[in-house]
């Protein structure tokens, strides 16, 4: 065979292999990935971030175990995705995460892909791990717990206004991180909505309550 002939083939073979690289790229905007669980350093627990947890939750793949208190998870809970949160509360006292799994498998079933948080992070990957015993291959820890979550997100799925943003929500359309007196919130409250007085009008009003 001549030397031609042998770089002519080098060269159709590194053609074909670019070409069929290049048509294997995905072409257009790419949706968002969910990214892999990674093990964590307690007993190789599976475990994932508030955004990624966010992530499997709205995409309906996982439900929501919330092992706070019932008093913890009446004030505040998500609410959207509508129906995928189970309240299973964790005692605190006992910490039993044996316990706590059994009382969790008798409200899901093994076959559930579920992801655990309890409230700041602490006891969430021995609750996890006593979950996987009983045949849960499908749970996950979420990192930081409830704690993390809504320090990122609201109830309802929103993300949360940085500080110093203004939100328009009732009491809460204050600069949010400010400990303002309720009487101050109350004030804004009455003039939500409303234009700003016009120069002057402000002092005729102080001048006609001063009168007698």
């Amino acid at each position: 065979m001549s030397h031609a002939t042998v770089m002519f083939a080098r060269n159709a073979l590194a053609s074909s292999s670019y070409a069929a690289s290049t048509s294997a790229r995905p072409r257009g905007r790419r949706s968002p990935t969910v990214v892999v669980p990674r093990a964590s350093s307690s007993d190789d627990v599976p475990s994932v971030d508030v955004d990624s947890a966010k992530l499997m939750l709205d995409r309906g793949q996982y439900m929501f175990i919330d092992a706070r208190s019932w008093k913890e998870y009446d004030r505040s809970h998500i609410t959207k995705p509508v129906q995928k949160t189970i309240s299973v509360p964790f005692d605190v006292e006992t910490r039993d995460c044996e316990r706590w799994a059994a009382e969790c498998a008798a409200k899901t079933r093994p076959s559930m892909s579920l992801l655990i948080a309890d409230a700041d992070g602490v006891d969430v990957m021995c609750m996890t791990a006593a979950l996987i015993k009983l045949g849960y291959a499908n749970a996950l820890a979420v990192e930081g717990g409830y704690a993390a979550w809504i320090a990122k997100y609201t109830t309802s799925g929103r993300k949360q206004p940085p500080k110093g943003k203004w939100i328009s929500t009732g009491k809460e359309a204050l600069k949010s991180g400010l400990d303002l007196d309720p009487t101050v919130a109350a004030a804004y409250e009455e003039n939500w909505g409303k234009a700003p007085p016009k120069y002057g009008e402000e002092v005729k009003s102080r001048a006609g309550e001063d009168a007698p």
